[in-house]
């Protein structure tokens, strides 16, 4: 399974950069080819039918922002939404899909950051994409803008007090919260940006690594969908 990896992070740390991590997680999975584009550098995009699969990262940008470079990845959703290539949105990735999509963005006036609980709505109506979550379970959040309005069609996975945490439309896959993000990265990121990391962790073990079955559901909605 060959997977492209839009990187709107520009973290130039490898151990805490969206797209290491996420690359990371993927190369435990079987047979998997990964492909990485940085999109906040000249770039251009290969053939995207190339592709079973795409994942496009969080960032420190805000959707709204003027920047030529988010006005290309636009763009590119919509083509992935005409080519029906199965998508993972993540955080950014997933704001950005859904404005491209007809949905609106916009500032939530406050910031959701650390570990806070995400609710699955009823397992039949969401999917695979959360098979082996329990009802209520703990992702991390780095975001201030959220998606207020979705697109037409769109069906809400997942959601929590802060905002929407979880849709699907067609053929895209998107989740506010970070599933690349584990309890050791985020002390690492807290220590970087001088917070308090006690407070972002709260009680999550170490250990802890639930959210990263986001990764291989979504493999297997690429393999549904290849199926059919």
């Amino acid at each position: 399974m060959k997977i492209l990896i839009l990187n709107c992070d520009n973290d130039e740390n490898t151990a805490t950069n969206g797209a290491s991590l996420i690359q990371q997680h993927l190369r435990r999975l079987d047979d998997v080819s990964i492909d990485i584009i940085p999109l906040f550098l000249p770039f251009a995009i290969p053939d995207l039918s190339s592709y079973s699969g795409v994942i496009i990262t969080g960032s420190r940008a805000s959707v709204n922002e003027n920047q030529g470079w988010i006005h290309s990845l636009l763009a590119i959703v919509r083509d992935l939404d005409r080519k029906g290539i199965p998508t993972l949105g993540i955080c950014f990735g997933f704001q950005v899909i859904a404005k491209a999509l007809g949905g609106d963005v916009i500032s939530s006036g406050s910031f959701e950051e650390g570990f806070c609980s995400v609710n699955p709505v009823l397992q039949e109506k969401a999917g695979s994409l959360f098979l082996g979550f329990s009802s209520t379970f703990l992702a991390y959040q780095s975001h201030g803008d959220i998606v207020a309005t979705l697109p037409l069609g769109a069906r809400v996975l997942a959601e929590n007090e802060f905002s929407i945490q979880a849709y699907s439309l067609r053929r895209f896959f998107c989740v506010q919260f970070h599933p690349e993000i584990l309890p050791q990265t985020a002390r690492q990121m807290a220590r970087r940006d001088g917070k308090d990391e006690q407070a972002l962790i709260s009680d999550v073990p170490l250990t802890y690594t639930l959210p990263t079955l986001i990764f291989e559901n979504f493999f297997k909605e690429i393999l549904k969908l290849d199926s059919k």
